[in-house]
This record gives C-alpha cells, sequence and structure tokens, in this order.
C-alpha cells in the first residue's frame, strides 16, 4: 500500500522515536549518531525503497560488499538494520525483519587485548608527528581516548596545577574527569603551538576540533612498520602500564575514567586525585624511560612499591 514506508522513513522514525528521543541532548540511546550515520553512510542505497520490499538476499549481499572493506562494520550495519527493522515490526510499520538471524558477516568479534612492548612504543612515537602525533603521545601519556585528547581546550588544561578537567559533556561517562597530567604530558603540551584561541589541536576549519584520525593512523602504520596500530591500544597499553607498576586495577579504572559499575560507582563521588596522580606520574616516568634509556627516579619506583 502507499501507507507502507520507505526504508528511510522507518529509519528515521527510529532514530526519532527509539533513538534520539525528543531532546536530542537527552537521548534514549548513546549510540543513536552512529546509527544515524550508518543509516546515511551504508544503507543509503535503500532510502527510497519501501522498507517491507528488502530481502534476505539483499541484507546478505549489502553485508558481505561491507565486510569485504570493513569487516567489524559489517557487523556493526547488520545489528543497526536488526534494531530499524524490529522496532518497525513493534510499530506494525512492516511485518518482518530480513535481517533477522542473518550471521556477523565479519565473523564473531573478539575483544582486543593488545598492548604495546618497549620496542613498539619508541617505534611508534617516532612515527607520531604532527598535531595528530601529539594527540596520541598524549593518548599514551594519559590513558584518555583520541576523541577526548582530540576535543581538548585551553581552558580545561591548568598548568599550575598540572591538571585537565575534561567536562562531562564530551566524557563517555558523562560525569566530570580530572585527569593529572605527568612531566610527560606537559612537556607534549607546552610543545604544542596556540594555533587557536579555543582548541588545543584545530583542525583546518577554524573553531572545531580535529575529527577524522583515520588518515593519519594509516601513515602511522606505515611509517611505525606496525600493521595494526590503532589509537585506543595506546589507552590500553596506559592502564596496562599503571598496573604493572603496582597500582591497583581500581586506580587505573580512575585514572582512564571508566564508570564504576554498580551502587558504589554512583555513591562515591571521591576523585581520588592524589591516588591518580602517583599513577599517571610514575608511567610518564616509565615511558620515559623507555624512550630515552634513562632509568625512572628512585621516588617514583617507592611510591608504587608503597601503594602495593
Amino acid at each position: 500500500s502507499s501507507e507502507a514506508p520507505t526504508f528511510k522513513e522507518l529509519a528515521d522514525e527510529f532514530l526519532k522515536r527509539h533513538a534520539i528521543g525528543r531532546d536530542p541532548n537527552e537521548p534514549h540511546k548513546r549510540s543513536w549518531k552512529e546509527d544515524q550515520r550508518i543509516i546515511n553512510a551504508y544503507l543509503k542505497v535503500w532510502h527510497r525503497r519501501k522498507a517491507e520490499s528488502i530481502s534476505r538476499q539483499e541484507v546478505i549481499a549489502l553485508l558481505d560488499d561491507v565486510a569485504d572493506r570493513a569487516p567489524t562494520m559489517a557487523n556493526r550495519v547488520l545489528s543497526c538494520l536488526r534494531k530499524v527493522y524490529n522496532f518497525g515490526i513493534t510499530k506494525a510499520r512492516v511485518t518482518s525483519n530480513p535481517a533477522h538471524q542473518v550471521p556477523p558477516p565479519g565473523g564473531p568479534e573478539q575483544s582486543r587485548d593488545r598492548i604495546y612492548d618497549a620496542e613498539e612504543i619508541r617505534s611508534l612515537w617516532a612515527a607520531f608527528d604532527g598535531l595528530v602525533g601529539d594527540i596520541y603521545r598524549l593518548v599514551l601519556a594519559t590513558g584518555q581516548r583520541s576523541g577526548e585528547v582530540a576535543g581538548m581546550t585551553w581552558n580545561e588544561i591548568d598548568f599550575d596545577s598540572a591538571t585537565w578537567t575534561v567536562p562531562a559533556a564530551r566524557m563517555k561517562s558523562k560525569r566530570v574527569h580530572i585527569v593529572p597530567l605527568s612531566e610527560m604530558a606537559l612537556s607534549i603540551l607546552r610543545k604544542v603551538s596556540r594555533l587557536d584561541d579555543e582548541f588545543v589541536f584545530p583542525p583546518p576549519k577554524p573553531g572545531q576540533p580535529i575529527k577524522n584520525l583515520g588518515k593519519a593512523a594509516i601513515r602511522v602504520k606505515e611509517t611505525s612498520g606496525i600493521k595494526d596500530f590503532r589509537s585506543h591500544d595506546l589507552r590500553r597499553t596506559c592502564g596496562t602500564g599503571i598496573t604493572k607498576l603496582g597500582f591497583s586495577r581500581f586506580i587505573m579504572n580512575r585514572c582512564l575514567g571508566h564508570l564504576e559499575p554498580g551502587v558504589g560507582g554512583r555513591y562515591d563521588r571521591h576523585d581520588y586525585l592524589p591516588e591518580k596522580t602517583a599513577a599517571l606520574d610514575a608511567w610518564g616516568s616509565k615511558l620515559t624511560e623507555i624512550l630515552t634509556g634513562e632509568p625512572m627516579p628512585e621516588n617514583v619506583v617507592e611510591l608504587a612499591e608503597r601503594r602495593q
């Protein structure tokens, strides 16, 4: 019937009702922007088609095409498709889901546990260049996400107290996160030229943070010879480095800005700033030792030992 929605109409309704909600600043699901991107980038070919007319065979063919280029993304596209059609069924907009029981085209996803050893850290550090190179260096030194570092503003940084305060709006946890800046992190920031009044790492368009790090990552892979480089592995390397220095996983998780699950996380508003400072200072010294061959200062080693 002419009432039957196109795929685009169904997807827009899904985003509006199920994902974005009434207020985009308070979405039901934080992943709605990624769903929207997938719908517009990967599923555009079906936008004008009647949602009901898309077959299981077509879904499989499209996913296989995406999987040839990006296996993990193909799994994300499948997941998004399922959600759109399941929503359509609950709203009686369609009668079936062509993505139902389609196996993940990218295969089962393994959670990554890649961390870089000292030699790899030296190769990567040498391969990091320009503004994006400094973003990667700070991800390794501070353990924060690349998006949080890329969006860093000058007014978030306090050189006197050696802290970086990430506002709640920019944190995945939606809570303010204070990151102590080690001497290593401060030395990176002191060398950054002030090209923009607001952003530490301004892109070609003024007044916005750097968004796309993809091209830089390709260059890093080629220059360093580390073909599986991903910026998130720098964050994991930092976290693992902190626990190897004798700090608890609890403090490591506070350093990385992870939310503590359960009731404890909700009621515990203490920031653990002294403990986070000790851990990130020790990691900064360890990084310096790895990069320069100079041994870590004794007091840093003692601090870590005292905390065990």
